[in-house]
C-alpha cells in the first residue's frame, strides 16, 4: 500500500500469522519504504526498512517486540537549510530493538468517559556511522584524523517516549480528560542524536497556538547571497526592488533530545441536539481544552551539572522490627554519600 503527500510517501508489506497457532501471539515480517519531507526543519529523509515483530496479548496489556534495521538518507532540502543540519546529511543505517507495551481500557476509542490509555515504548539503536563526520574523537585525541574502520563509529543510543489518558466523567453531560506524555533520547557513546530521532512540538494536533514543530531549539538560517538590481516602474518611475522576502523566518527548529506535554481537555454533547443517542448530532462534541508543553535541550547533561554543582547530601537506609504495636524493637540505620566532590568538608 502507498500513501502520498505532498510532504509524505510511504509503502509498507508485511505479513503476519499466529505463533504455534496462539491467536494471542502474532509474528510479523514487513519492509517499509518512505520519503518525508521534514519542510518545518529544512531537511528531506528517505528510508528503506526492514523489520520482524511479536506481538502478545496478556492479562496487563499488549506487548510488541521489534527488530528493524533501516538505511536512511538525509539531504538538505534547499540553500537556506542552517549548517548544523547540513552536517547531518547522508546515508546511515539504523538497528534497532524496540519494545511497546499499550493498555487501553477505554469505554470508547473516540469519545471515552471511562478507562485509561497507557502506552510506554522503548528503543536501543545502533547507528553506523554515528556522527555527523564519519567518527567521534575524544577529548585526548580532538585533533586526530579519522577512523578509516568504520564499525568503530557505532552510535548507541536509547529513546523513550510514552503517553498516559484517564477519561472521567464529571456529570451526565460533561466528561473530562487528563493527558500527559513525554520523551527523551540519550546517546551512550557521546555522539550527537540525530536531527531525524528528535523530538519537535507545536501544531495543530499537539501544542496548540504555536507553528508547526516550532517549540524546540532553533539555528540560523543560511542566506544565500544575491544580486539585487533596481527595477525603474515605467508608469511611476520610481525604483524598486526587483524581488521581496518571501519568508520572513531567519531561522529552523532543530528539535530537542526531550519533550513533555500535559492537557486538561472537556467534552460536552452540542445543546439542544447532541443529548440524543444514536442522531447524528450525537457524534459531534463541544472541547475546550488547556495544553502545557515545553522541550528538553541535554536533559541528562543538565541534571548530572546539578548534581554536580550541588552540595553533598546524605542518604540512609534503615532496617526495622517491632514488638506489639506501640513498642519498636531495633532500628539500624546506615548511612552514605550520595554523591561526594573534593569540594566537600
Amino acid at each position: 500500500m502507498e500513501v502520498g503527500t505532498n510532504q509524505l510517501t510511504s509503502k509498507c508489506a508485511a505479513v503476519s500469522k499466529p505463533l504455534e497457532n496462539n491467536p494471542l501471539v502474532r509474528f510479523t515480517v514487513g519492509g517499509t519504504e518512505g520519503h518525508f519531507d521534514h519542510w518545518w526543519a529544512k531537511f528531506m529523509r528517505h528510508e528503506r526498512s526492514v523489520f520482524t515483530e511479536v506481538q502478545a496479548l496478556s492479562a496487563s496489556g499488549l506487548h510488541r517486540f521489534q527488530w528493524d534495521a533501516a538505511w536512511r538518507e538525509v539531504e538538505a532540502k534547499d540553500l537556506t537549510t542552517p549548517w548544523n543540519v547540513r552536517k547531518e546529511s547522508g546515508s546511515a543505517l539504523k538497528v534497532s530493538l524496540r519494545h511497546v507495551f499499550e493498555r487501553d481500557s477505554r469505554s470508547d476509542r473516540v469519545f471515552p468517559d471511562s478507562g485509561v490509555l497507557f502506552r510506554v515504548s522503548n528503543e536501543l539503536a545502533s547507528i553506523n556511522p554515528g556522527s555527523p563526520t564519519g567518527y567521534c574523537p575524544n577529548a585526548s585525541d580532538r585533533a586526530a584524523p579519522p577512523s578509516s574502520n568504520a564499525a568503530e563509529d557505532r552510535a548507541l543510543q536509547l529513546k523513550i517516549d510514552g503517553m498516559a489518558h484517564k477519561p472521567f466523567r464529571i456529570f451526565d453531560w460533561l466528561v473530562a480528560e487528563l493527558t500527559f506524555s513525554s520523551g527523551l533520547t540519550h546517546s551512550f557513546t557521546h555522539h550527537p542524536v540525530h536531527i531525524a530521532d528528535r523530538f519537535f512540538l507545536g501544531g495543530p494536533l499537539e501544542l496548540r497556538g504555536f507553528e508547526w514543530r516550532s517549540v524546540c531549539p532553533v539555528e540560523p538560517l543560511l542566506q544565500p547571497t544575491c544580486l539585487r538590481l533596481p527595477v525603474t516602474d515605467p508608469t511611476s518611475g520610481d525604483a524598486n526592488s526587483a524581488a521581496t522576502d518571501t519568508d520572513a523566518r531567519t531561522t529552523c527548529p532543530v528539535g530537542a533530545e526531550g519533550f513533555w506535554m500535559s492537557g486538561l481537555h472537556v467534552y460536552t454533547p452540542l445543546p439542544y441536539f447532541g443529548a440524543e443517542p444514536g442522531t447524528l448530532a450525537s457524534q459531534f462534541r463541544l472541547h475546550g481544552f488547556s495544553v502545557l508543553g515545553s522541550t528538553l535541550d541535554a536533559p541528562i547533561t543538565r541534571v548530572y551539572n546539578c548534581f554536580q554543582q550541588s552540595n553533598t547530601g546524605p542518604s540512609h537506609a534503615s532496617l526495622m522490627n517491632y514488638l506489639g504495636n506501640p513498642v519498636r524493637l531495633s532500628e539500624p540505620v546506615w548511612l552514605f554519600d550520595l554523591l561526594a566532590y573534593s569540594e566537600s568538608s
